[in-house]
Formats: structure tokens, C-alpha cells, sequence
């Protein structure tokens, strides 16, 4: 083979060259080619020969062409192989590999690790010609089965060109060094490049009698000198320290050196209150101001010295609350300064998250106004129950227009209530909804797409999707047996409650633009409930199909005291009726009389269970 290529060995005796130092752990260059000495005008010698040889430093293989250069500094593997020759890859080796695609085919780039350099497989590497890069990029891989006398295999199948830049197999070995060193309380500086050590202890530090406290690095397992040092010179004369691993050494020289006065720093380096850092918290500033939690128990305060030769901090923890905690440091120098920490308490919390009436409306809480609505025709509803923050009670006060929250320590907040009447929807459908539909609450919004929306229900400080009202839609609705939503969205999972009793099904929305039913009975109005059960996404509703109360029955309901006198329908006791036609249309729904002028047919009149038959004539 000829000599047109730049190669730098290190084998047994390994040359340190290129290498890093970091805690102990030196990667070192056993292997490097540059391609740098090959040239594409080079015709006598530019490339690797191809056939079966054996070369300094490389095993060259197989068929195919020479490899050969067709850019200045690199080498073109087609068709052919080659292997980076015996090895040491024992231990924590890395391999960099520098290349391009040269021709796009559907042939592979194969590296692998073996004990001769014939392998054919891609134990390293097994990359198509899709999955190469088009512009120089390296490439690093870990090699974990070396042995040592190792080869290293670059392969390229029939026609499959690879320009390869520069390769580069590393090797990272463990040196002994001194981690840390300290003496006097203060921890030294140590450059492991220089091999220095270096410390100003307090003043007053007898330099002549030093015990270190040293940690080892790397691959170190001892050191000398051990035990107590005479520093007194060490600025002149440094005092050297070396550390082994048992066949490798690393000394450093050691200086230290004294202060040539007191320390007058009085200063903290750390104030925590329960075991958390001040907010704020600055060295030189000496007040806080602290808010705990109401309820809390009397705080403890520690603190941390700056300076190792100051006095240990004297702490007065408060006794009651609201008080005020005090740290005197005391400085070497025998000055002293004291912080102090002002404790009062916060009002205890009056958060809201749920407030649910009689007639089992959840409540929309937003800021501090609270809306909640009701069947048109029935009483006002009061307060059933409510979720607020430990020790807070809920009321509503005496006018109805507040909800008033009582916190632990009897302070007070109060939300304004809007609390109103809702007509029910009794018309005839199918009903596109365009956003005005009165009948319809939420706490959430109407959009083009989705209709009538409903939030997952996910609470989060930021969005307070459930206790706003954004993760539920109520239709206030007369006497229907089913209702039948076509969906907005695709399928969201729900819960469905008729007038506060959680339904079985449907427990899921239709895909979008599909529809849902949801089943009605036993009621003359009712107030439908969809509550999101979903974690992520928004569901929807668009449409709106009814099916009338099927009249199976008609008697004489004169226990209510309902009558018809042939233009009139009496009902002086105001009972919720509802007025079909013959067809099972609701054509009326009130709770007073109603007038049935010009109206002829006949009529089915009912109220809850029961029916009467009338004929307008």
C-alpha cells in the first residue's frame, strides 16, 4: 500500500496526545487518520489497495475497486473494505467517524469490531444508503466488545460509495488525583492542569502544624505526605502532595497562607425559615418581612455563617405569632450584626370550588361571582352544599344576592349571586343552534364549529375549568321523552344527569356530526345536565332533535281541579300542564289557564302522570 496516508498510532505505550482531563478521567488518542496526504491528481498511489493485504496499521480486503479519493483530504470506500489494525480496545473506548453519502443507493455502510478484519457485519454500523448523511457529519459510537488486539471493520456493499473525512478511536483512562483539599474550614483551590493547590486560611492559622482533609479522584487510591504539615514556607517553598493509584502518580504544590488581619465579616451565607431558604434572601440585607399560612405553627429559623472563623449564629425563635425572630453574628474580629425576621399570619383562605343548589345546579364560580339557574315556574332554589377551604362555612345571605364565605379565623368574603329563572325550551325541532338559545347555560361558550361547548375537566390554577362551569352544559327543557344531540366534536366522554340523578348511559358524545340520545321521563320539565369526562379536549354539541311525551292514557284529572269549558283549559291551582295535539305535537305548556280559541281538534291535556281528552270545537 502506498504511504499517502496520515496516521497517528498509539499502541502499548500510549502517546497522550489530543488527550482531556476532567475528575481523574483522561480520553486519550489511540487511533487517528486524516486522509489529509491524499489528492485527487495523486494517480500512482491515491487510495488503499484492494485485494487481500496486509499493511502497517490496516487490513485491506475483498473485491471490488481501489478506494480511492475524489475529494483532497478524504478517501472514497466503494465496493470494497478495510479494518484499522490489532488494536488495544479493552476499557472505555469511543470511536469518531467522519463521512458522507458519495452516491445514493440502497446498499449499506457497515462497521464492525472483529478479531481479523473479514467481518461482513454491521456490528458497530448496518446503515442503507437512506439513512447516510449528504454533508460531512461525525459520528460517535461506544465500543464494548474490544478485545486486545481488536480490529476495527469499515465496509461498503457492491457500488456504495462512502467519503470518509477522518477517522479517530479514543480511549478513556482513569489518573489519580486529589479531589479536595481542605484545611482550617476552608476548602482549597485546586488546578489539576498546574498541579497546584491553594488557600488563605483565617488569620491567626498556625501554619506550622496543618492536618489536611483529603479526597482522592480518579483512579487514586493513596497520597503523601500524611498527617500534620508545616505550611510556614509553603508560599516560597509549596509543599507537594502526590497521589497514586499504584502505578500512576500526580503531585501538586501546595501553598497555603494566612489572612494578615481579623475577619470583620459578620455576614450570613444562608437564612431558612422551616427549613426554606428566605425569600429574597441577600447577605447584606438584615430585615424580612414573612406572611406563614394561617393556622401555622411558631416557625423555626436557622442560619448558616459565611465566614468559618465567625461565631456560630444566636437565634431567637419567636414564641407567638404575629413576632419577631432574631440572628446575631458575631465576626472574628468581634464585631456583629443582627437580622431579623417580622412573622404575621394570613387571613385564613375563603376559596370556593362548588356550590350546588336544590334543584342540583352546579354553581359557575368565577372571580368573585357566582351564577347558578333554575326551572321557570318553580320556587327559587337554596343552598344544598358547597366545597370551600378547610374551616370556611358558605350562606347565602338574607337578600339572596351574596354568597358569603366565613373563613377558620371568622373573617368574611362575598361573592355576588346571580341566581335566575330559566324559560324551558318547548318548541318543535330539529333546531340548529346558533348561540341564542336562552334555554341553554354554561359556563364555557358557543362556537361556529363545536356549538355549544363543554371543557375537559381539568382544574388548574390557571384555568379553573370545573368550578367556572367550563366542563358542563345544562338544557332546560319541557316534556320531552328523548332528546338527540348531533355532535360538534369527535366522541368525548360524558356524564348525563336529568334533574340532579346521574344517568347510566349515554356515558360517551357521538363522533362528529353523528348524533347521541339522552332519554326522558317521568317529569313535565327537566333540566339536563352533560358534564365533561374527559381529560383533554372540548366536546360539543351543534343540533337539537326532540321526541314529544307518547299519550298512552287520558283521564279526568278533577283532583287537581283542572277543567275545560270549552274555549278555556281552568287550572286555578297553577299545575304545570302541557298541551298535545293529536299528533303527539306539544302545542302549550303553563302553569295558568290556557285559551284554546280558534284552536279545533282534539287535545290531549296532561300534567305529570295523568291526561285528559278535550274537543275544541
Amino acid at each position: 500500500m502506498k504511504k499517502y496516508f496520515t496516521k497517528i498510532l498509539a499502541i502499548a505505550a500510549m502517546l497522550l496526545i489530543g488527550a482531556w482531563n476532567v475528575n481523574g478521567q483522561t480520553e486519550t488518542i489511540i487511533f487517528h487518520e486524516t486522509f489529509n496526504n491524499m489528492t485527487t491528481t495523486n494517480t500512482t498511489g491515491n487510495g488503499l489497495v484492494s485485494g487481500n493485504t496486509d499493511e502497517t496499521g490496516y487490513v485491506v480486503g475483498g473485491g471490488g475497486s481501489a478506494m480511492k479519493c475524489s475529494i483532497d483530504g478524504t478517501m472514497d470506500l466503494t465496493g470494497g473494505r478495510f479494518a484499522t489494525k490489532n488494536l488495544d480496545l479493552t476499557g472505555n473506548v469511543k470511536l469518531y467517524v467522519t463521512y458522507k453519502l458519495g452516491s445514493s443507493t440502497t446498499k449499506k455502510f457497515q462497521i464492525a469490531i472483529d478479531a481479523s478484519g473479514t467481518s461482513g457485519v454491521g456490528g458497530i454500523l448496518n446503515e442503507g444508503g437512506a439513512d447516510s448523511p449528504t454533508d460531512f457529519t461525525t459520528k460517535q459510537f461506544t465500543i464494548t466488545t474490544g478485545t486486545t488486539a481488536s480490529y476495527i471493520h469499515f465496509r461498503t456493499e457492491s457500488s456504495h460509495t462512502i467519503i470518509l473525512d477522518e477517522i479517530k478511536i479514543t480511549k478513556v483512562i482513569s489518573s489519580p488525583i486529589i479531589s479536595s483539599f481542605t484545611a482550617a474550614g476552608v476548602s482549597a483551590t485546586i488546578n489539576d492542569e498546574a498541579g497546584t493547590i491553594t488557600a488563605e486560611l483565617p488569620y491567626g492559622t498556625n501554619l506550622t502544624s496543618i492536618t489536611p482533609n483529603i479526597e482522592l479522584g480518579g483512579s487514586a487510591i493513596s497520597y503523601t505526605p500524611t498527617g500534620a504539615q508545616d505550611f510556614s514556607n509553603s508560599s516560597t517553598t509549596p509543599v507537594t502532595y502526590t497521589a497514586s493509584d499504584g502505578t500512576n502518580t500526580k503531585n501538586y504544590a501546595v501553598t497555603l497562607t494566612a489572612k494578615a488581619s481579623a475577619s470583620t465579616d459578620a455576614t450570613l451565607s444562608d437564612l431558612k425559615v422551616d427549613g426554606t431558604t428566605v425569600t429574597g434572601f441577600v447577605s447584606s440585607t438584615l430585615t424580612y418581612d414573612v406572611i406563614l399560612p394561617y393556622g401555622s405553627a411558631n416557625p423555626v429559623v436557622t442560619a448558616v455563617k459565611n465566614d468559618p472563623v465567625a461565631s456560630d449564629p444566636v437565634i431567637t425563635n419567636v414564641t407567638s405569632l404575629p413576632g419577631s425572630a432574631t440572628v446575631v453574628v458575631t465576626a472574628q474580629a468581634g464585631n456583629s450584626q443582627t437580622y431579623t425576621i417580622n412573622f404575621t399570619v394570613a387571613a385564613a383562605l375563603k376559596e370556593l370550588t362548588e356550590l350546588i343548589f336544590s334543584n342540583s345546579f352546579n354553581a359557575f364560580i368565577v372571580g368573585e361571582t357566582v351564577r347558578a339557574y333554575y326551572m321557570a315556574g318553580e320556587a327559587k332554589p337554596s343552598l344544598q352544599s358547597y366545597q370551600a377551604s378547610a374551616g370556611a362555612t358558605v350562606a347565602i345571605s338574607a337578600d339572596g344576592t351574596k354568597v358569603v364565605v366565613t373563613g377558620a379565623d371568622n373573617t368574611t368574603r362575598e361573592l355576588a349571586l346571580t341566581l335566575e329563572s330559566v324559560t324551558p325550551f318547548t318548541g318543535t325541532t330539529p333546531i340548529t343552534f346558533d348561540g341564542n338559545e336562552t334555554w341553554i347555560k354554561t359556563g364555557y361558550a358557543f362556537y361556529a364549529d363545536k356549538g355549544w361547548a363543554f371543557a375537559k375537566a381539568v382544574e388548574e390554577e390557571t384555568n379553573k375549568r370545573i368550578s367556572e362551569g367550563k366542563s358542563r352544559i345544562y338544557f332546560f327543557v319541557g316534556s320531552y321523552s328523548k332528546l338527540t344531540f348531533t355532535s360538534g366534536t369527535v366522541k368525548r366522554n360524558i356524564k348525563v344527569f336529568v334533574n340532579g340523578t346521574e344517568l347510566a348511559t349515554p356515558t360517551e358524545t357521538a363522533a362528529s356530526n353523528s348524533t347521541f340520545d339522552i332519554d326522558l321521563s317521568g317529569a313535565s320539565n327537566y333540566m339536563v345536565g352533560i358534564y365533561s369526562n374527559q381529560t383533554s379536549g372540548d366536546g360539543g354539541m351543534t343540533a337539537l332533535t326532540t321526541t314529544p311525551q307518547t299519550i298512552t292514557s287520558a283521564k279526568q284529572t278533577q283532583e287537581l281541579g283542572i277543567s275545560f269549558d270549552g274555549k278555556t283549559i281552568r287550572n286555578p291551582n297553577g299545575v304545570s300542564l302541557h298541551v298535545f295535539d293529536i299528533a303527539g305535537r306539544l302545542v302549550h305548556a303553563s302553569h295558568t289557564d290556557i285559551e284554546m280559541n280558534n284552536q279545533k281538534g282534539i287535545y290531549i291535556v296532561k300534567s305529570g302522570a295523568d291526561a285528559m281528552k278535550i274537543c275544541v270545537k
